[in-house]
């Protein structure tokens, strides 16, 4: 409360020495401290001045397994490449959250290099970040695209199964992860990456299912 009334003082002492100084004319002297009065009031009934500051603390985005569906998800793509100038200018403005124009700089890509698998799976990356980590019909249609065009190359299951785990379908994810190690060769340098996924989705399910059984009422009683 009384930092209030210093507040409405110091506001009054101010609307003053305005009329004093400015030589208002009289007309306008009672309505500029009658606003005045108003304003002050107005603070006092309607505000929260006597709180605690708490600024707003922006929720993380759920990236899904840890992996960013933005800058990191170049790390499969061909930067020296015909078509790296796009992967990199795009990285730059994925790195910055401008997702918007890091898609439109993959699309401008696109269509110069149309059979580009890198450049396909980046663009359905960025489409993804720019929707907050949902998927997009065009993203999947993107993923798709890539994965017709080389259905070896492991950027467009891998990320597509990422993009699916950050929605929250986990069984989806891991149902793609699963056929990438069915399919992939023995050797491939992602195969443990994708092994520790899986795994750790089927040990997510497990869990559930023992939470849900131990929750159930036994009917029986």
């Amino acid at each position: 409360m009384t930092a209030l009334l210093v507040l409405g003082g110091i506001a009054m002492l101010v609307a003053m020495a305005a009329i004093l100084l400015g030589r208002v004319s009289r007309k306008w002297r009672l309505l500029i401290l009658l606003c005045t009065a108003m304003g002050v009031v107005g603070y006092g009934t309607q505000s929260h001045w006597n709180l605690p500051g708490a600024p707003k603390v922006q929720p993380a985005r759920n990236t899904g397994f840890g992996e960013k569906l933005d800058s990191d998800a170049l790390r499969f793509a061909d930067r020296f490449g015909p078509q790296g100038k796009y992967l990199m200018l795009a990285e730059g403005f994925a790195r910055q959250e401008n997702y918007a124009d890091a898609a439109g700089t993959l699309l401008a890509g696109i269509k110069q290099f149309p059979n580009s698998v890198d450049l396909w799976v980046a663009y359905g990356n960025m489409l993804v970040s720019h929707a907050g980590g949902r998927i997009p019909p065009a993203a999947r249609l993107a993923f798709a695209r890539a994965e017709k065009l080389d259905p070896a190359h492991p950027a467009p299951p891998f990320f597509l199964g990422t993009a699916l785990a950050q929605d929250g379908d986990l069984n989806g994810a891991a149902a793609i992860w699963q056929q990438m190690l069915d399919r992939g060769p023995a050797n491939a340098p992602w195969r443990a990456e994708i092994e520790s996924r899986v795994a750790t989705i089927r040990a997510m399910q497990r869990d559930e299912t023992k939470g849900s059984a131990t929750a159930r009422p036994n009917m029986g009683d």
